[in-house]
């Protein structure tokens, strides 16, 4: 046998490697993370339309994200109203700090009007022709023989059904958008450690 003696220069290789690693991987996967989120706040947001009547900006606006960070490696999607639990879970609707819940009846010019401070509970009742009975807050009809007009109802307790469907929402996007979102990142971060 004729000896062969080769050699090479894999272990510089393989110290790149581990380099690019140990460096763009976790920079890569972090920066899939905050694109997946900002994919997944977009979706909710948009599905929030879909299933609510939105009668103020706020309300998507508080569909928020934390990013990821390369040390940190998990990005969150989440809402900064608290109301909007039920709305994902379902459950019970009970009064913070009053009596009752007032749940408006007649009280909104359209469906997608707000109650305004104007036509709140306690602004209604201190005006005159307003009252307020067990179940309800009421307007005196006009003219003789009218009917009282019902604006609020008020009720200990509201049963509130599940609707909001982010968990699913943010399920699906991240399915989807995540392998995308760490490929192109991937390939962005290695492309940018050649040119150093």
């Amino acid at each position: 046998m004729i000896p062969i003696n080769v050699r090479t220069n894999i272990r510089d290789y393989t110290r790149r490697l581990d380099r690019l690693a140990r460096d763009q991987v976790p920079f890569a996967t972090a920066v899939a993370l905050i694109r997946t989120a900002q994919d997944a706040q977009e979706e909710v947001r948009k599905q929030l339309k879909r299933r609510f009547t939105i009668r103020r900006a706020w309300v998507p606006s508080g569909i928020r994200i934390t990013p990821a960070r390369k040390t940190d490696l998990e990005a969150s999607v989440g809402s900064r109203d608290h109301f909007m639990a039920l709305q994902e879970t379902g459950g019970i609707k009970r009064p913070r700090t009053a009596a009752h819940i007032a749940v408006p009846a007649n009280v909104r010019r359209s469906k997608s009007g707000v109650v305004t401070k104007a036509n709140r509970p306690r602004a209604l009742l201190a005006k005159p022709g307003h009252f307020r009975t067990e179940r309800a807050i009421m307007k005196r009809g006009r003219g003789k023989g009218a009917r009282p007009v019902r604006l609020f109802t008020l009720a200990r307790s509201a049963r509130i059904r599940p609707r909001f469907g982010f968990k699913k929402t943010t399920a699906r996007v991240a399915a989807v958008r995540l392998p995308k979102s760490f490929g192109a990142a991937l390939a962005r971060a290695l492309a940018s450690s050649r040119r150093r």
